[in-house]
């Protein structure tokens, strides 16, 4: 990994995004979140700022919850995350329309590069742009989209489904074998070396199948490693979780979850490691990390369903 750093550097920084809460929620004032439509007093400037476009999208018959905070590497302003219609949407407020245009420009066309980030979504971003304000949802909900552009007109940028990481640039996935039975790995946070070039992807979560494996206890579980030779560091932690504790609701491929604590297990540094695990009934993540000296370090995740 000696020339990770140094290509990563001087050729992209690869960010892959969402959007989803990275801080702790926030409650928003109750002035701009009000009980009921009727309480809203319309106003008569555009969703120039983050109160006015939650009071307008309220006003065209979204719901809007607050989400907490967000900071993305591309914007120099921290957003806040709202829950529009069930989707995450992120509201970045500038001091000024010329600085938010400023920003604005930096995005591509089809959003793929903001600035001199590469970005790799995990599903199709939308960017919109009012006075101070830029607004960003990834998914695909008409009932997120249609509402927007209703209060904030066309996208200016984005729309477009754009891929996921091409083969061999990033690890490949891991298997989980229990009982017979097969899951293929989500590919949660890495950094890798692939044909001399170094990159790194610092994921919102831990990306999970979506329908858990289901499975008795105690049972014995082996993981698959598709990397020749056996890994320098190889553990997994076991993490509780709940259908609510998603941290993404617009995902098509993946169920993301949260960064969270569990126990912790160290495992044979073998390239199909086994081990026995005894869970109470529950849903969980298991959340497998690995790393290889000449090639770098990878967060692998599965979901299991203790019955």
């Amino acid at each position: 990994m000696k020339n990770l750093q140094k290509f990563t550097i001087l050729f992209f920084s690869l960010v892959l995004l969402t959007a989803c809460n990275s801080g702790t929620a926030t409650a928003l004032p109750t002035d701009v979140l009000p009980k009921n439509t009727a309480d809203i007093e319309p106003k008569a400037t555009s969703a120039s700022d983050d109160h006015s476009l939650i009071n307008k999208l309220r006003i065209a018959g979204a719901s809007v919850d607050s989400a907490g905070e967000i900071e993305q590497p591309f914007f120099s302003v921290t957003g806040q995350v709202i829950i529009v219609n069930g989707g995450d949407v992120q509201i970045f407020e500038y001091r000024d329309g010329s600085t938010a245009n400023a920003e604005a420009a930096l995005v591509s066309p089809d959003g793929s590069s903001i600035g001199t980030s590469m970005v790799s979504w995990i599903g199709t971003p939308h960017f919109y742009q009012a006075d101070k304000i830029i607004v960003l949802y990834v998914g695909d909900s008409p009932a997120v989209l249609e509402v927007l552009e209703t209060v904030l007109g066309p996208q200016f940028a984005g729309g477009l489904g754009l891929p996921s990481l091409s083969p061999g640039e990033g690890p490949p996935p891991a298997t989980l074998e229990i009982n017979g039975q097969e899951q293929t790995s989500g590919i949660g946070t890495y950094c890798w070396e692939s044909g001399g070039l170094g990159l790194c992807a610092d994921m919102v979560g831990i990306p999970t199948a979506q329908e858990p494996m289901l499975v008795g206890s105690p049972f014995s579980a082996r993981f698959s490693l598709a990397i020749p030779g056996s890994p320098e560091t190889l553990s997994l932690l076991v993490i509780p979780v709940a259908p609510e504790d998603q941290v993404l609701s617009d995902a098509r491929d993946w169920r993301w979850w949260p960064h969270q604590a569990g126990s912790n297990h160290e495992l044979p540094l073998e390239q199909q490691p086994e081990i026995e695990l005894s869970l109470e009934p529950g849903l969980y993540v298991l959340s497998l990390f690995a790393s290889w000296q000449e090639l770098g370090d990878v967060t692998y995740g599965f979901l299991l369903k203790v019955q």
